[in-house]
């Protein structure tokens, strides 16, 4: 593997994932008002990391579009992987949309894996699309 693919994966990839939670990490220590809780799930319970996906999706497409500019002929093979990667995009703007409208209240403990799974349905189904959604635009990449 190159460096440009690292930096295109770090950039591409791991970016539009991490940097949320490093942008929360200030607030852990700065002192708040009473009441207030820094909670790194918050980022991230209502579907928040389809936005993500969207951005991967968006990128990818972009970048193979312009690519396909100049090979007409790499379009019309790699159709059914756009075809998946525009799902993918669809579904992530509705779950994205949808949990910024219906919101998740934190889980009180205990907990237990299997309640933690059923309660956070929005977030297991959002990291999902996005790590599939880093897939596809990941193999767009590597296959221009």
């Amino acid at each position: 593997m190159t460096f440009e693919h690292v930096g295109w994966l770090v950039i591409n990839i791991l970016l539009p994932f991490f940097l949320p939670l490093l942008g929360i990490l200030p607030f852990k220590i700065l002192p708040l008002p009473l009441g207030v809780k820094v909670r790194f799930i918050a980022l991230i319970k209502d579907g928040q990391l389809c936005w993500a996906a969207i951005a991967m999706g968006a990128s990818a497409l972009f970048e193979y579009l312009n690519a396909s500019r100049e090979n007409l002929a790499a379009f019309s093979y790699n159709g059914s992987l756009l075809f998946v990667l525009s799902l993918a995009m669809f579904l992530a703007m509705g779950l994205a949309a949808g949990g910024a409208i219906f919101n998740t209240e934190y889980l009180k403990s205990p907990y237990s894996l299997k309640n933690w799974i059923r309660h956070y349905k929005t977030l297991i189904g959002s990291f999902i699309i996005s790590v599939l959604t880093a897939i596809f635009a990941s193999a767009l990449h590597f296959v221009i």
